[in-house]
């Protein structure tokens, strides 16, 4: 079984697709050292294996071409990737002129968004919506909806509009009933999803906020950006580079 996991938040995703992982082809030497137990490799020389240019800055680093536009602020998580707001598994830094990245960041996040051409496709017709809570779960409340209650209407809108597409799609819960989250999971092994969608309406405490946020799987050992706690192994982690590519398909600008 193959799927996809999304946690849609106000909108909100959260996912895991297919892919076999493996270091692109050489364009070049890229240098590597180790740095707090894990492996990072040259900004310059990840650069130069695009035929991008790399600009060294005092508190951040750039990396462009004609085509893309890669920012990185050293010892922060936070960046942008061709204008879309985006975290690294891991901060950045400079040292000696040097900028360096994760090799984790390189292989997993920045090569399935540069060469999606590259990577595996697969299939994906069956997929499972989830519409967050239900039942005596009400989720967010808003002063004139129940998050349980909108995140129905728009799983029901996304399921037409997907098998007008040609998907064969199934709901986690068609109705107003509690359905926990082992059951959750388990619904997409009885029927072999494909993609599994779960989607929530995120509450803010001022207005300003808004907009959709995208979240992937963080890869094993690599502490998610919602916590401090390391992932552990799951089977979605064999996917990590497409996730990384959907999710930035989803997060970036029309």
């Amino acid at each position: 079984m193959r799927f996809i996991c999304f946690f849609i938040g106000a909108l909100l995703l959260l996912f895991s697709v297919d892919t076999s992982a493996s270091p692109p082809p050489s364009g070049g030497q890229i240098r590597y050292l180790n740095h707090l137990g894990r492996k990072y490799v040259y900004l310059t020389d990840v650069a130069r294996y695009y035929g991008m240019r790399c600009r060294i800055g005092d508190k951040q680093a750039s990396v462009n071409s004609k085509y893309s536009e890669i920012l990185f602020t050293y010892e922060k998580t936070e960046g942008m990737l061709n204008g879309t707001k985006v975290y690294y598994l891991h901060p950045p830094f400079l040292r000696n002129g040097d900028v360096f990245i994760s090799e984790h960041d390189f292989l997993k996040f920045i090569d399935p968004v540069l060469r999606g051409h590259a990577l595996p496709r697969h299939r994906m017709y069956t997929i499972l919506l989830d519409p967050g809570h239900g039942g005596k779960d009400e989720g967010g409340k808003g002063r004139s909806y129940r998050e349980k209650n909108l995140v129905l209407r728009l799983a029901h809108k996304v399921k037409f509009l997907l098998e007008r597409k040609g998907y064969k799609v199934k709901l986690t819960r068609d109705g107003d009933q509690f359905v926990s989250l082992i059951k959750r999971g388990e619904m997409t092994k009885e029927l072999n999803a494909d993609v599994f969608v779960s989607i929530h309406a995120n509450i803010a405490g001022t207005a300003s906020v808004s907009g959709i946020e995208t979240f992937a799987l963080p890869p094993s050992g690599v502490p998610s950006t919602h916590g401090s706690s390391r992932n552990d192994w799951e089977p979605g982690n064999k996917f990590d580079p497409n996730n990384s590519r959907l999710g930035y398909e989803i997060k970036k600008p029309s």
